[in-house]
């Protein structure tokens, strides 16, 4: 500490001497030097540190779920249901299409499941696409139209179709949203997996 600083009173030290002679000469190597740094930091041997786009999501965090356009998606499921059991993929089709999804329905069927038999039903998906961002990767939210004790699970296919109104209404996705309405519950998803 005392090669920098000097008390009051005692002589300087060469160090400060040096930095006070020679700082006129020094600044203008310096600032350039500290130009070029921050001109290197976007270049490729930077990538192994990087920041990451997840970390700023929690500043873009906005309560705006459950307004009418969201109900009106939830009573649009109710529509499917007036449809029936047979009907209610391609009405559920109609309703991902109205909320201008790339909707698909797949039907599927397994013969001889060990201690059920044979299953078969219908898968109904709806792609919505990210407005940019890498397709390759994509985020899935998925409901069975029945629980696993074999109860109705409405209220899940209510409550995909109305993220998947929200969803729609945002602009900031980088990732491809897949919102997926199976029937048979886990073998319907693993149908829907397998295609």
């Amino acid at each position: 500490m005392s090669l920098v600083l000097s008390g009051q009173g005692e002589k300087t030290s060469p160090l400060l001497r040096a930095a006070r002679k020679y700082s006129g000469h020094l600044s203008y190597p310096l600032a350039l030097l500290g130009l070029c740094w921050l001109l290197a930091l976007p270049c490729s041997f930077w990538r192994r540190a990087y920041f990451s786009e997840n970390a700023m999501l929690p500043g873009q965090v906005y309560t705006t779920f459950g307004t009418a356009a969201h109900m009106d998606a939830m009573l649009a499921v109710d529509s499917v249901l007036a449809a029936g059991a047979n009907g209610r993929a391609q009405a559920l089709a109609r309703a991902f299409d109205a909320l201008g999804l790339d909707t698909e329905v797949q039907r599927f069927s397994y013969d001889e499941v060990p201690r059920i038999g044979n299953i078969s039903g219908t898968n109904v998906h709806g792609i919505l696409r990210a407005p940019r961002g890498d397709p390759g990767e994509a985020l899935v939210v998925a409901a069975a139209w029945t629980t696993g004790d074999g109860a109705s699970n409405v209220n899940g296919v209510r409550l995909v179709a109305a993220l998947a109104q929200h969803a729609r209404e945002q602009r900031y996705w980088a990732r491809d949203l897949v919102f997926v309405v199976t029937d048979r519950g886990e073998r319907g998803i693993e149908a829907w997996l397998r295609a």
